[in-house]
């Protein structure tokens, strides 16, 4: 059978459809990828410029570190995702419900740094009133003069401050005047009240004492030239000196301790005592709730005292009453010398017994000098030892027979003292006194 032969023409024809079809496909493929590709080039995030911390611009500076923190935490509770444009969009909007008063200008990124730039939605005008506490003189001066200036740094930390932003910065406010307040009246807690007004907004502060407290003094008089019963009077009178501060903060009191001391002094130098024996006066000041004051009174020209000695344990011995008056000459510069007389009687016959002698001080804890007694027609040296006038002490008195007496005691208080006694004038040398000074 013959075969039927294909006509060329034909199938160039259909290789032709099949070629074209074929480059159809290829360019929907191409397409079809293209379109995937950019779908996946727009799902991937662009990257965007790191930010390592937040600034704000336009807030005071006691104000800025609360806005920053609370920007930071909002800043990195973000999806890191979404664009940078969306992120900045949203610090703004969060922005302006966080921070009352104040409206955002402007946001950039400067050096990976995000900066917030603020300012107050209208201007507002404050006024500064100090109120003091009530206090007594001289205390009421004292802290006039410590708030010197306290004002008008009060006036700058507020100045156009919104209203508004208190909602949110009163405890930064409160933070800055504590700190402030410091500077100035330590031992002294500031209160603060805000008074609105259509013209000018007023911020009162008060303030309160810290604890502790003072609650009482403790004044001492220390003294070799005046009698006992004067120093009573002169502690008495300090007492009722000194309970104007009671009450007050042990802190502020302490920083004003140098006042204190020059208060205490100069109401000492009004005393009668004081200004007609010529005395000299220090003092010093301990702070505490329960205050120490030491007044040291030296008359500059006499000396006087008088005691009570009374021997325990001791025969042919009987209680003694001393008195002691002297004055102070200065034979030459720096050297004050004591010329004084000494009058003894005893309880057993009242006999008189005068000494006359002279002392002088090498220095604040040591006396010496020499003395002539009239009843034994003898002439006596003598020292005393004494740190300090409620401290253990000592003294000496040694004739030119070469008897010798010894006494060694310890004050029990500023009115009687205690002392170990040796005398090589009685057979039975050692015995124990009680002395009282008068």
């Amino acid at each position: 059978m013959a075969r039927e032969k294909m006509n060329p023409r034909h199938t160039s024809d259909l290789e032709k459809c099949s070629k074209r079809s074929l480059s159809n496909m290829k360019s929907l493929l191409t397409r079809a990828v293209a379109v995937i590709i950019a779908a996946a080039l727009v799902s991937v995030p662009y990257p965007v410029q790191a930010v390592d911390n937040i600034r704000t611009a336009g807030l005071p500076q006691w104000l800025a570190p609360v806005a920053q923190r609370s920007l930071s935490e909002v800043w990195s509770s973000m999806d890191p995702q979404r664009s940078l444009s969306s992120r900045l969009e949203m610090m703004e909007i969060v922005a302006s419900r966080l921070f009352d008063g104040y409206k955002v200008v402007d946001i950039e990124i400067e050096e990976s740094c995000l900066i917030m730039y603020l300012v107050p939605d209208r201007v507002t005008k404050w006024k500064v009133q100090i109120i003091a506490p009530s206090l007594r003189s001289p205390a009421d001066s004292w802290f006039r003069d410590d708030i010197q200036g306290m004002k008008g740094r009060l006036i700058e930390i507020v100045r156009d401050v919104p209203v508004d932003s208190l909602s949110w910065a009163d405890v930064a406010l409160r933070r800055k005047i504590n700190d402030i307040s410091a500077e100035y009246v330590l031992g002294w807690d500031p209160s603060i009240l805000v008074n609105l007004s259509d013209r000018e907004n007023e911020l009162q502060v008060r303030f309160s004492g810290v604890q502790p407290l003072v609650l009482a003094f403790k004044p001492e008089i220390e003294s070799s030239s005046i009698p006992v019963i004067f120093r009573s009077d002169l502690r008495e009178t300090m007492l009722k000196d000194l309970y104007v501060f009671n009450g007050l903060p042990v802190v502020w009191l302490e920083r004003h301790k140098v006042d204190l001391q020059r208060f205490t002094r100069q109401k000492l130098l009004e005393r009668n005592t004081v200004e007609n024996s010529r005395a000299q006066v220090s003092v010093k000041f301990e702070p505490a709730q329960i205050a120490s004051v030491t007044a040291e009174v030296e008359s500059q020209k006499y000396s006087a005292s008088a005691r009570l000695v009374v021997p325990v344990g001791a025969e042919e011995r009987y209680p003694e009453l001393h008195l002691h008056l002297g004055r102070i000459v200065q034979p030459a510069p720096f050297w004050d010398l004591e010329i004084y007389a000494e009058f003894i009687t005893g309880a057993n016959d009242l006999d008189i017994e005068t000494r006359w002698g002279a002392g002088w001080k090498p220095w604040k804890q040591l006396w010496v000098g020499a003395e002539y007694s009239s009843q034994e027609d003898t002439f006596w040296w003598k020292c005393r030892y004494s740190p300090s006038p409620d401290s253990p002490y000592i003294w000496l008195r040694y004739s030119e027979t070469d008897l010798g007496i010894i006494g060694a005691g310890w004050p029990l208080n500023q009115y009687f003292s205690i002392e170990l006694n040796y005398d090589e004038r009685y057979e039975d040398s050692f015995n124990v006194r009680i002395i009282s000074e008068l």
